[in-house]
């Protein structure tokens, strides 16, 4: 059932992240502006007007309002030029990071259940689109891209990919996310959140092998960093064996599952031209050459919006991620108030500390602009409020976090 509470804490901004991430409305579309950059700040104002049980976060919005008196005055006391526009976009999607709804009825752990039903959905979607490749006509494998008008559609991301160089292949992307490495990192989240709740074996499985048919890193990245965590703080050392087990798997079938191009997507990190070596490798030398020389710019950077003009003018190509973007137009003070701020607003909260990790992620390995990272944190971390109570997750079939934590053996 869809209340008003749950379309505000979760459908807004978990739908506008994934099942409408690639629709806009004309000029912002070919400019790589997603619906889902206002929606949820929309929201948060619809809340404020509406019901009247918004407050700010004084902490948090301490640290933002800190972090942009700083990247505006430093310019401006510097005499830079800085971008308005980059400005106000940063603001859109960050404010509402500060927002927190006070009378909202929907909890964290609600909020968990329907994100695994939101992925399970775009998971069965992306293995259908992937395992009817060469069976049905690839517009309907692409509906979007195939069918909505280029002007109503995000552009600058490739949505559809092949495999390799005439490969007749298609990396999925679940047929409504941007790309598919942000399908890969759904996927992510998707599996950490059920290791934090039902611990459904199937639908790890099904998030799993959606994940390998993106045959994007990013995910994998993700669960790199948050599994061990998992392992260790809820002694789950039988889930060392599973994906132990697991990889040898990987192994046997890697021919049939084309598991070889993984391999050579981690060697287009050496190439300069690739898009990898772009958002992981080639932001070191942008820094390299244009920002650590200058004790200013490396302090306080170069201002905000300038970092598309210092790429345009480096050696190599150089990505929008958000760390190289932080540090070349907000510099090491202005990058260490930046995360000071999303730290705080990430982890301020009681959900588990993997969702927290994974979700902070899913920032570093995209564009802070890219409008995925917010609204994941918003409807999974912050709009939500509260657990339930351990009677309630039993009688919703949820393992209690405090139950993970027995050594194994007891009951």
């Amino acid at each position: 059932m869809i209340t008003l509470d749950r379309l505000c804490a979760f459908y807004v901004p978990a739908l506008f992240v994934t099942v409408f991430a690639k629709f806009s409305i004309p000029p912002f579309g070919s400019k790589g502006v997603a619906l889902s950059v206002g929606a949820h700040l929309c929201t948060a104002i619809f809340r404020a007007v509406g019901i009247g049980d918004v407050r700010f976060n004084p902490t948090i919005l301490m640290l933002f309002l800190s972090f942009i008196a700083l990247i505006v005055g430093a310019p401006i006391l510097h005499g830079d030029p800085f971008s308005i526009l980059s400005l106000g976009l940063l603001f859109v999607l960050f404010v509402p990071l500060t927002v927190e709804f006070t009378r909202i009825r929907v909890s964290l752990d609600e909020a968990l259940g329907l994100f695994s039903i939101l992925c399970t959905f775009i998971a069965i979607a992306g293995v259908a689109q992937y395992v009817l490749q060469g069976i049905v006509p690839r517009s309907i494998l692409f509906p979007i891209e195939t069918f909505v008008p280029e002007s109503l559609r995000v552009s600058e991301f490739a949505s559809d990919t092949a495999l390799s160089y005439r490969s007749d292949i298609y990396r999925v992307n679940g047929v409504f996310l941007l790309e598919p490495s942000f399908f890969s990192q759904l996927m992510a989240l998707g599996i950490v959140g059920e290791l934090c709740s039902r611990n459904r074996v199937p639908l790890m499985l099904l998030y799993l092998a959606a994940m390998l048919f993106s045959y994007s890193g990013t995910g994998i990245l993700v669960l790199a960093v948050v599994l061990p965590i998992l392992f260790v703080r809820r002694r789950r050392w039988d889930f060392v064996l599973y994906a132990a087990l697991l990889g040898l798997l990987l192994v046997l079938l890697s021919g049939t599952i084309h598991m070889d191009a993984f391999v050579a997507r981690a060697g287009s990190f050496t190439s300069s031209k690739s898009s990898a070596f772009a958002r992981f490798v080639g932001g070191f030398y942008l820094l390299s050459d244009r920002v650590w020389p200058d004790t200013y710019r490396t302090l306080f950077g170069f201002g905000p919006g300038s970092f598309a003009d210092l790429a345009s003018t480096a050696h190599t190509s150089a990505a929008e991620m958000t760390l190289f973007k932080s540090l070349v137009e907000y510099g090491l003070v202005g990058s260490i108030m930046f995360f000071s701020f999303v730290c705080a607003a990430v982890f301020s909260n009681s959900a588990d500390l993997e969702i927290k990790v994974a979700v902070l992620m899913t920032l570093l390995l995209n564009g802070s602009y890219t409008a995925f990272f917010q609204p994941l944190a918003l409807a999974l971390l912050i709009w939500p409020r509260g657990r339930l109570p351990a009677q309630a997750l039993l009688r919703m079939g949820h393992r209690p976090i405090a139950a993970t934590m027995e050594p194994q053996g007891q009951t």
